[in-house]
């Protein structure tokens, strides 16, 4: 299995530009390779409303779902799931305002 991590501004469901490129070439990759399927992974912090956290984190996947779907990925080869980190669960380096592709192959 294989991840891309692609990251968010706070408070932010929009893509950053530099991350369009790699969800560009992810799914040319996976229009050429048509039975590997992905899980997008959405994250976010625990700062704040719970509520309002596991909602950013799924909103965040399904942005970058809708940006594959829409380069011609079928929704069958695309699970989400919303993840809300702590802080003893995250480093720095990871972040938790990100999203992770995570590539199965079949």
């Amino acid at each position: 299995r294989e991840k891309l991590t692609i990251s968010f501004d706070l408070d932010s469901v929009d893509v950053n530009v530099s991350s369009l490129t790699e969800l560009d070439k992810l799914a040319k990759a996976l229009l050429r390779h048509d039975r590997a399927k992905i899980i997008v992974h959405g994250y976010t912090d625990a700062t704040g409303s719970a509520q309002y956290n596991a909602k950013l984190a799924g909103f965040r996947a399904t942005a970058v779902k809708n940006i594959l779907m829409g380069k011609g990925i079928a929704a069958e080869r695309i699970s989400s799931a919303s993840h809300v980190m702590t802080q003893t669960e995250t480093t720095q380096e990871q972040g938790t305002r990100r999203v992770e592709i995570e590539i199965v192959k079949e």
